[in-house]
């Protein structure tokens, strides 16, 4: 059971809580790879992340999650506490191969009976399911047909899309098709950090195109079986910025944004790829047709963006085609720091709250403002459990700075209609594994305890003046 103090909350004044319309929607998130654990449990199948886990060398500390946040069996403590945080909404992933073990075929029905009693305590409670279908861990059955970069795997996306949406779709008003489908692709296909961990440019290439078409195709699958539900997907947007003041590190900026921005949103919301970047990449793309262009391109209800930092990026002749290079990927401590002035998580990542309201001005003033839920923010810190509390005071001055900066962007006219804090609970946190504290809630990953922190209470606190 959670630890709840059961004293005052956390003690703010209203003062610095932001503005938000009445009809906003304040959330938090997770995914399932990342807090289920039960990884062999009642008929689920293996998925990359659970064969890359257990690759020798693959994760820097050698933790799985195979128990993680241990979820799966202690889904009535975490809605109640999601109830108890005063929480509008929560945004959660299905696990593809705890509903089909082998990707295609056989249904686990213990898997379809977990999310269906996860959804309906969430209804009874008042908390609007946000629901992510693909949030990276692709069943280990379809990598073995090279999964992602085979296009027969839009097929099968659309075979357990099918499944979901005819078992569970009347107790889902909102779906994410996919989460991050640049850095999913990028970081398991190309950079090898991520699983399935390839190091191939063309499977990168293969391997987003055949998920920019699975978003499409089942966006028009959900939207006609329940056509008053909400239909979107998820992006990792940020705001990009030279390095220095040369015209190399200037143009940089142009490269990353075309290669991480607009080749996701152009093809999505006014469906094309950018020339510019075809005339770059060409030799990575693979060929495609007018009627896979249309297939990307289908209505949508809202566009989900994950923002945690800026990128910072100079010019690099490292690879053809992208000649720029994040400075996180070449300077990332592993403890937060101050450095000229500037603050940085314990992910090495800039807190630069200007995020938020840049990235939703340039939708509302280049893709004709968009609705837009801010699907995940937060930050990492070397949080301390100590006589029961966690006063993680450096992530609740997060929370306020990030969403007053949504707030500007909402009172100068973006069509931003909720946010949710990432995350719920510390997790597991990819290749990181498990020393990135993330959570609004402490999780003791030896006995399971949950403790909520002080930004979880700020939260409360802030859904409660709204109240």
């Amino acid at each position: 059971m959670p630890t709840v103090h059961t004293g005052k909350l956390y003690s703010q004044s209203k003062a610095k809580f932001p503005h938000l319309p009445n009809d906003f929607i304040v959330g938090t998130a997770t995914s399932a790879y990342q807090i289920e654990g039960a990884w062999q449990d009642e008929g689920k199948g293996e998925s990359i992340w659970d064969r890359f886990v257990h690759t020798a060398g693959k994760i820097k500390s050698a933790e799985t999650a195979d128990i993680a946040c241990n979820h799966y069996h202690l889904v009535d403590d975490d809605v109640a506490l999601l109830k108890y945080l005063g929480f509008d909404a929560y945004r959660f992933s299905i696990s593809w191969p705890r509903i089909l073990p082998n990707g295609t075929g056989q249904i686990n029905q213990r898997g379809l009976d977990f999310y269906k009693r996860l959804l309906e305590q969430l209804h009874q409670h008042n908390i609007t399911p946000f629901v992510t279908l693909y949030h990276w861990d692709l069943p280990q059955a379809l990598q073995e047909q090279t999964g992602w970069a085979n296009p027969e795997c839009v097929n099968w996306f659309l075979e357990y899309v099918e499944v979901v949406q005819r078992e569970l779709g009347e107790l889902i008003p909102n779906w994410i098709t996919f989460n991050e489908i640049f850095v999913n692709c990028v970081a398991g296909q190309f950079l090898g950090i991520h699983a399935p961990g390839r190091y191939n440019i063309w499977a990168h290439y293969q391997a987003m195109h055949n998920q920019m078409r699975s978003h499409g195709l089942s966006a028009r699958l959900l939207k006609a079986a329940h056509p008053t539900s909400q239909v979107g997907v998820t992006l990792d947007l940020r705001p990009i910025y030279p390095l220095s003041s040369a015209q190399t590190d200037k143009d940089a900026v142009h490269f990353a944004d075309l290669t991480m921005r607009r080749m996701l949103l152009d093809p999505i919301l006014k469906g094309y790829y950018p020339q510019e970047h075809l005339d770059r990449a060409w030799m990575f793309m693979p060929n495609y047709s007018p009627q896979e262009l249309a297939d990307i391109h289908a209505p949508i209800d809202f566009i989900g963006v994950n923002n945690y930092s800026r990128d910072i990026v100079s010019y690099s002749p490292w690879f053809l085609g992208h000649n720029f290079m994040p400075s996180y990927t070449v300077h990332a401590p592993e403890q937060e720091y101050e450095e000229n002035g500037k603050q940085y998580t314990a992910m090495g990542w800039e807190i630069y709250p200007d995020s938020l309201y840049e990235i939703l001005m340039l939708l509302k003033d280049e893709y004709n403002n968009p609705k837009v839920y801010i699907t995940e923010n937060g930050a990492a810190f070397n949080d301390v459990l100590s006589r029961g509390r966690v006063h993680d005071t450096k992530r609740v001055d997060f929370y306020q700075r990030y969403m007053q900066s949504l707030s500007k962007a909402i009172d100068q006219g973006s069509n931003c209609a909720g946010y949710f804090a990432w995350s719920f609970l510390d997790n597991f946190e990819w290749h990181e594994g498990y020393k990135k504290r993330f959570g609004i809630v402490h999780v003791d990953y030896a006995n399971q305890k949950r403790t909520i922190k002080d930004s979880g209470y700020w939260f409360r606190d802030l859904q409660a003046s709204r109240r």
